[in-house]
């Protein structure tokens, strides 16, 4: 804690939880709500405007973020009020079956996990204690998000199974999950400026 390295994996972890409530909503709504004939074409609309883009783009956000040598960790909060936004959106999307509105938020999410990732990163070396390697820090971020992301897929499942599944039921996981993102930009507040 002296450090900040518990509140980066605070925040890691809080933005997986995040990231597994998205992955829930979008499997459900994207995918396993129709016949396996119709899921086949959304799910090559899905790969098309989301993956193509995101693998063009990100060779660039790693050097993009590289530049900014101050101010890494409003980057980091920056990225999880944008997906916490993006969520948002695409909850709206979700229950007005809006998917030109929605792949592209999906795209948008895609796009800042890898801001986030890139960014953690590089701010992970500046916050270790003396005692701790960079593997380990590592390996606690990485155990941290698993743990957090085991825990709320399940959650996310019973949301959407309680709130009637389908498009209702990915509305309401996509509004705790932008609920989530919101309340993990506090531990990046908390983490050290520099």
């Amino acid at each position: 804690g002296r450090t900040g390295l518990a509140q980066l994996i605070e925040l890691s972890a809080a933005g997986s939880v995040g990231d597994g409530f998205v992955a829930v909503a979008l499997a459900g709504t994207l995918f396993f709500s129709t016949s396996v004939t119709q899921a086949r074409g959304r799910v090559a609309l899905a790969l098309i405007i989301t993956m193509a883009p995101f693998a063009l783009l990100a060779p660039f956000v790693g050097p993009m973020l590289d530049r900014v040598q101050h101010g890494r960790r409003y980057i980091m909060i920056g990225t999880m009020l944008a997906r916490g936004l993006l969520c948002g959106g695409m909850a709206g999307a979700v229950q007005h079956n809006d998917t030109l509105t929605l792949l592209p938020a999906a795209f948008g999410v895609l796009v800042l996990q890898k801001a986030y990732g890139v960014t953690r990163a590089s701010v992970t070396p500046r916050l270790l204690p003396e005692e701790i390697t960079l593997v380990t820090a590592n390996a606690r971020c990485a155990l941290a998000s698993l743990i957090a992301t085991t825990i709320g897929v399940p959650v996310a499942a019973g949301i959407d199974a309680l709130a009637g599944g389908h498009e209702t039921g990915a509305a309401w996981v996509l509004r705790v999950g932008t609920l989530l993102y919101l309340a993990a930009m506090v531990p990046g507040f908390r983490l050290p400026s520099g």
